[in-house]
């Protein structure tokens, strides 16, 4: 259940008139849309020289908007050596293969950056979220929360087929951070991609909170426009306050995480605090290798490159009433 290309282009421009950074270009992404579109003999190719099943796992990050996500990645991928879907990539989202067939991959940790804005990152051969790519696989129409009815219609089969041909490219476990597109189908993940595996994030909720306040200022100018994860509830959280829209966000996705990660054995999850990156990286990173199925190395490298960062904006509300919101709202999914 692709979507054709009318809808694909307009669930994914639908904020763009708004921003004031990361503006995208319609005309030039139809014409990407078509390039994909010549390119699919060549990717049934590849798909059959990679093939569709893997022993390789995939690894999802899972994790409320602004929990230090993309930061995460970067360090997991250099740790852990893992695959990733790449910048210089993300154009092919109907022929990742092709675009992965056509790079040199780096050697020896080269070109590692962890840099990002808003989850996105510096340089070709650095991770990219993807967000065409699951676009065309989910394809979700209202929201990021999907319904058991249109989870039954995805190609499934093709996807599990299409992650399992990316690995084993890589010739190792990928990790896939998108939360946008899969916190809410976490259940539905496990059940039909049998080597997934999950990272749950998570982050001082009030600290969380000021970030996605902050988001929303750089990308559309203020405090009042939507920013990023978009439940199926969101539009009744608009008509409330801007803090407390975002509480809602925040604290309404973690719930929903983690009751469907209870439903999943132990073995295939696993929950990181954002903290613990930059107070004890070492140990975090040592403590993950029977997740992972080996030792993290690059440890060295990996620590003289992290700078944490401080908070250099201003909100026009307090700290303390960002706290007493989220403990209001935090009440409710308690």
């Amino acid at each position: 259940m692709h979507p054709n290309q009318k809808d694909f282009f307009d669930f994914i421009y639908r904020d763009n008139a708004d921003r004031i950074v990361n503006i995208r270009d319609r005309a030039k992404d139809e014409l990407q849309w078509q390039k994909n579109i010549a390119l699919q003999s060549k990717e049934l190719e590849l798909q059959a020289e990679y093939g569709d099943q893997s022993a390789h796992a995939i690894y999802f990050i899972v994790g409320a908007p602004r929990t230090g996500s993309t930061l995460l990645s970067q360090i997991l991928i250099n740790a852990f050596q893992l695959g990733c879907q790449l910048n210089k990539v993300a154009k092919y989202y109907m022929a990742p293969l092709y675009g992965y067939s056509n790079i040199t991959l780096p050697k020896d940790g080269k070109g590692l950056s962890l840099n990002s804005t808003l989850g996105n990152t510096d340089g070709g051969m650095n991770a990219h979220e993807f967000g065409f790519f699951w676009q065309y696989w989910l394809n979700y129409e209202d929201d990021h929360q999907p319904s058991e009815d249109h989870l039954r219609r995805i190609n499934v089969k093709g996807l599990q087929a299409k992650l399992n041909a990316i690995s084993n490219f890589f010739g190792a476990d990928i990790l896939i951070k998108n939360q946008v597109y899969v916190n809410f189908i976490i259940e539905w993940i496990a059940s039909n991609i049998k080597n997934s595996k999950f990272i749950f994030i998570r982050r001082d909720l009030s600290n969380s909170v000021e970030s996605i306040l902050n988001s929303r200022m750089q990308q559309y100018g203020n405090y009042e426009y939507w920013w990023s994860l978009q439940p199926r509830n969101y539009s009744q959280w608009m008509k409330l306050h801007p803090i407390e829209q975002v509480c809602h966000q925040v604290c309404y996705t973690n719930d929903k995480i983690k009751e469907q990660l209870s439903s999943i054995d132990d073995s295939r999850q696993i929950t990181i605090n954002y903290s613990e990156l930059s107070e004890n990286l070492s140990n975090t990173l040592m403590s993950m290798d029977s997740f992972f199925g080996k030792d993290p190395t690059s440890l060295e490298k990996i620590q003289s490159q992290i700078s944490v960062r401080t908070k250099d904006y201003n909100l026009p509300w307090s700290k303390e009433q960002v706290i007493e919101s989220v403990r209001k709202v935090k009440e409710i999914y308690n």
